[in-house]
């Protein structure tokens, strides 16, 4: 099924097409992903204890006086988790549509210009690799290397494709295996990505991520690529919806801890919190969606509660809550007080007022889109994926030694 007739199946008239998003949802979903990598920068690897003080006492607060610079830079400015987003979403205004080619240089640019803020390894190797003269098709970090470098940067793709889930699932693929080809790496592009499409087209008629039957057909759409995923996504959706059936209050101390426990079985990175595997750092931003659909700093608290790579939870929470609420329903104190900064060579062009005037260039690029579609935007088969052998799962985790992978 696609998004489209997800949006249309309750409309007199099915053929019709869905309404385009408005222009405030893909603001949401970009500032969304920065004001969440800014926030939660500072509380990356920290423990658990000073991460869960941080999200309940300063985040609600906005107290931020214990901030001290991270990645070599102070409090308020992104990261790799949003400069890769916003490079993925000036390529597409630029290319007018999605070019892997493009975007891949793109990556490329910014590590060889020695720009990237807290880069993850496996991103870092494969930008060697295409500075060598790769191909984007075999660029990518191969298994057992399987982190959350993809997932992170996939709202744009979600903002284009929000209509389409055949080119978007394709899309995500695309843009992932440039740096990464472990299949649970590319599962958790198409989930995010996923996620982000069916937030902008989520409405009274269609449901949305407050309802089970909503997460049920994001499992569908996610197992397209993966089944495995796709099952990891009902799981958590049974576990969550069953417990608040029977009493647990949502988004309370026993409810996060026993999902945190289940994200993160069978992984050994020996990080405290979620680590930058895909599949513990992705699950706990959709748990977060998940809690807070219409919250978008209260989804960004929840991301960072346990610890670890939570500017990267942050960032994949709020791109997702940001696009189903719109930029108009985010905290003033957010905006005024927060307001996320660039610190490399598109400073200050791309700061809060310059993420905001991208999105709305991506908003006509895909307005322009959904007015003459076009089935060969995405033409070339989809690189292979690969899975990490057998006798690697055990310690698939050992690898990461930096931020986000």
């Amino acid at each position: 099924m696609t998004l489209r007739e997800i949006a249309t199946r309750n409309r007199p008239n099915p053929e019709e097409h869905p309404m385009m998003p408005s222009v405030e949802k893909f603001k949401g979903c970009i500032l969304g992903c920065a004001l969440g990598d800014a926030v939660g920068a500072w509380a990356e690897r920290r423990s658990s204890a000073e991460a869960e003080d941080y999200a309940k006492f300063s985040i609600p607060q906005f107290d931020f006086s214990c901030v001290t610079p991270h990645h070599g830079v102070g409090f308020g400015h992104y990261t790799d988790d949003t400069q890769l987003t916003r490079e993925l979403a000036l390529s597409i205004t630029d290319e007018g549509g999605w070019s892997p080619e493009d975007f891949a240089a793109r990556i490329c640019r910014i590590f060889a210009q020695g720009e990237i803020v807290g880069g993850g390894r496996a991103t870092a190797d494969a930008a060697s690799l295409l500075m060598l003269g790769a191909s984007w098709k075999e660029s990518g970090t191969p298994p057992p290397r399987a982190g959350n470098g993809a997932a992170m940067r996939a709202g744009p793709i979600g903002l284009l494709f929000w209509d389409d889930t055949d080119l978007l699932v394709r899309a995500a693929t695309e843009q992932a295996v440039i740096t990464h080809k472990a299949e649970m790496a590319v599962a958790g592009s198409v989930a995010v990505a996923g996620a982000v499409a069916m937030c902008l087209n989520a409405s009274k008629k269609t449901s949305g991520p407050h309802e089970r039957g909503w997460w049920n057909w994001l499992a569908r759409l996610v197992s397209r690529f993966s089944e495995d995923f796709g099952r990891d996504i009902t799981d958590m959706t049974k576990m969550v919806f069953d417990g608040r059936r029977h009493g647990t209050e949502a988004g309370g101390d026993d409810e996060w801890k026993k999902v945190l426990l289940w994200a993160v079985e069978g992984d050994t990175s020996g990080w405290d919190g979620v680590s930058p595997w895909a599949r513990s750092s992705v699950l706990w931003s959709l748990y977060c969606l998940m809690t807070h659909p219409t919250d978008v700093w209260a989804a960004i608290a929840l991301a960072i509660m346990p610890g670890g790579d939570v500017d990267t939870t942050a960032a994949m929470a709020g791109a997702m809550v940001g696009s189903h609420v719109g930029i108009d329903n985010f905290p003033e104190r957010a905006i005024s007080e927060v307001a996320p900064l660039v610190h490399d060579g598109l400073a200050p062009r791309y700061d809060w007022a310059g993420l905001e005037q991208l999105a709305t260039l991506l908003h006509e690029v895909v307005l322009r889109r959904h007015e003459a579609p076009s089935e060969a935007e995405v033409t070339a088969p989809p690189p292979e994926v690969q899975e990490p052998p057998e006798e690697a799962q055990a310690t698939v985790l050992d690898l990461f030694g930096l931020g986000d992978d």
